[in-house]
C-alpha cells in the first residue's frame, strides 16, 4: 500500500509540474504578443483588408497605404467602433515604402474621447493584380509627426537609403 500511495504522490507533483509548466507558457505567449519593444509599436504579419484596390497605379498604391494604414490603427485602437477618422496623409514615400499618418478620435479604456496620430510604416506591392498595402509597424505620434518619429520609423525599418547616420560636425 505504502508503494502505491507513493506512486500516486509522484504522478501527482509531475501532473502538477505539467499544469504550470503549460500556464507558464501560455502567460508568457501572451505577454510576448501584447508587446513588443518601442512605444506602442505592434508588427502585424500580412493580411487582407476591405477595399483593396485594383492595378499598381501610382494613385491606387497611394490609396493602398492609406487604408492599409488606417486598417493597422483601427485594429490597434480600444474601441474602434466609436472611431471618428480626421483624415490619412502620406508623409514620405520611396520606392514601395510608405510612412502614413492617420489622425482619429476615439474613446480609450476609460470612455474618453481622444484625439491620437499614429505614424505606420507599409510596404505597398502588387498581389493578384491588386495594389496592397502591408502594414509592418505603428507608433503613436504627434501631428504633424515629429522629425524624431520619422527617423525613429525608419532606422527601426530599414528604410531605403536610410544610414541614420547625423549630418554636420563629427
Amino acid at each position: 500500500m505504502k508503494g502505491k500511495s507513493k506512486n500516486l504522490s509522484i504522478l501527482l507533483v509531475i501532473m502538477a509540474i505539467v499544469v504550470l509548466l503549460g500556464v507558464s507558457c501560455m502567460v508568457l505567449n501572451w505577454i510576448g504578443s501584447a508587446f513588443t519593444p518601442g512605444t506602442k509599436a505592434y508588427k502585424v504579419m500580412s493580411e487582407t483588408f476591405p477595399g483593396q484596390q485594383k492595378g499598381p497605379t501610382k494613385k491606387n498604391k497611394d490609396w493602398s497605404a492609406k487604408s492599409g494604414a488606417r486598417h493597422l490603427v483601427e485594429k490597434n485602437l480600444k474601441a474602434p467602433s466609436t472611431a471618428k477618422w480626421l483624415g490619412e496623409e502620406i508623409v514620405d514615400q520611396q520606392d514601395s515604402c510608405y510612412l502614413v499618418c492617420v489622425e482619429v478620435d476615439a474613446q480609450n479604456s476609460f470612455g474618453a474621447l481622444i484625439r491620437s496620430c499614429y505614424l505606420v510604416y507599409l510596404i505597398v506591392g502588387v498581389s493578384d493584380g491588386k495594389s496592397v498595402g502591408l502594414p509592418l509597424d505603428i507608433i503613436e505620434s504627434g501631428y504633424p509627426p515629429s522629425p524624431s518619429d520619422l527617423k525613429k520609423m525608419k532606422k527601426r525599418n530599414g528604410w531605403p537609403g536610410y544610414s541614420g547616420a547625423k549630418r554636420g560636425r563629427e
